[in-house]
């Protein structure tokens, strides 16, 4: 099968390869219109080669990183369930995926679980049926409980950008003794030596060293790496209407004991060229240095949804109507 050409209606058939095209193309239809078969199915052999692969690790972490891309069909007026976004032209669907990665090399080992949200409802690989559309945070919490069932024989660290700097969010995870690693936003208010403060603010005091030369966007700069404890502590406040369409009023929780590592990165002339503010609970058996190139890691996905959207599988040009 063949799922390289441009314009190609999903896998199509390598026509020289075999003596009855037609009958090939019409078996693969026949395959990804299985009513018999799910994606919770379909995605178990993937499940099981995530879990055998990772056993292998030298670490007793293991990385998942989360993380949305959006799949457009602009121009493919026959698609019946497209989500329509922000504008006429940002229409498709909504790729929800947690990409496995070893902690120990930063390569990454497979998708564990994968979310499509369409106009209809979401597709997932761990329910059976179409389900309702849910925010991405919320869909995020149920995908990482699910993530956090599987066999994997690690200590999972789950990676968010800063979409991920949610604090009702964060509670959540942390009630269930979830490890995370989130970038944090610089406006948002945490509580630094008793005062409560911007991330941003604490980001400036924060003392940071020469760690080590990395190679960032093509050029090689300098990492410096800083860290000091925090604690959230600011109310939650959820877009949610009540039933007289109010808005929810702020919900306060309990504090997070967390700790906030700040990554410099600096050119020859010493000039910063990139800052991290990073969130964790992680345990301080792991370095802020590590914590720091655990983030960096990160990038793989986007060379993920990079493949599935382009060279890989080219999947903004298949041409299935559902």
């Amino acid at each position: 099968m063949n799922p390289l050409a441009s314009l190609a209606p999903a896998i199509k058939d390598i026509a020289s390869a075999q003596k009855n095209s037609f009958a090939t193309t019409q078996a693969v239809w026949r395959f990804l219109n299985n009513d018999k078969i799910s994606f919770k199915q379909l995605n178990e052999p993937i499940q099981q080669l995530a879990c055998d692969q990772i056993k292998t690790s030298l670490h007793r972490y293991a990385l998942v990183i989360h993380d949305w891309s959006q799949i457009q069909y602009v121009t493919h007026r026959n698609k019946t369930q497209k989500l329509q976004r922000t504008h006429q032209y940002d229409s498709g669907y909504e790729l929800q995926t947690s990409l496995l990665v070893d902690a120990a090399s930063g390569l990454p080992v497979a998708p564990l679980a994968q979310t499509l949200s369409s106009a209809s409802g979401c597709y997932s690989t761990f329910n059976e049926q179409q389900t309702e559309r849910k925010t991405h945070l919320d869909s995020l919490s149920e995908q990482i409980q699910k993530v956090e069932q599987f066999p994997l024989e690690k200590t999972c660290v789950h990676i968010i950008d800063r979409e991920g700097d949610s604090i009702a969010h964060l509670r959540e995870l942390s009630s269930h003794g979830f490890q995370w690693l989130i970038r944090a936003k610089e406006g948002n208010r945490i509580e630094h030596q008793g005062e409560i403060c911007k991330v941003g603010e604490v980001a400036e005091r924060i003392e940071i060293q020469q760690v080590k030369p990395i190679s960032y966007k093509g050029n090689q700069h300098m990492l410096y790496v800083g860290e000091t404890n925090v604690r959230l502590t600011r109310a939650a406040k959820s877009n949610k209407k009540d039933s007289l369409g109010q808005r929810v009023a702020p919900q306060k929780g309990a504090a997070i004991e967390a700790r906030l590592i700040i990554a410099v990165v600096k050119d020859i002339n010493d000039k910063t060229v990139a800052r991290w503010s990073l969130i964790s609970n992680v345990s301080t058996e792991i370095t802020a240095v590590e914590l720091t190139t655990w983030y960096y890691w990160r990038w793989s996905i986007e060379c993920y949804f990079k493949l599935l959207k382009q060279a890989g599988h080219d999947i903004e040009s298949w041409l299935q109507t559902t």
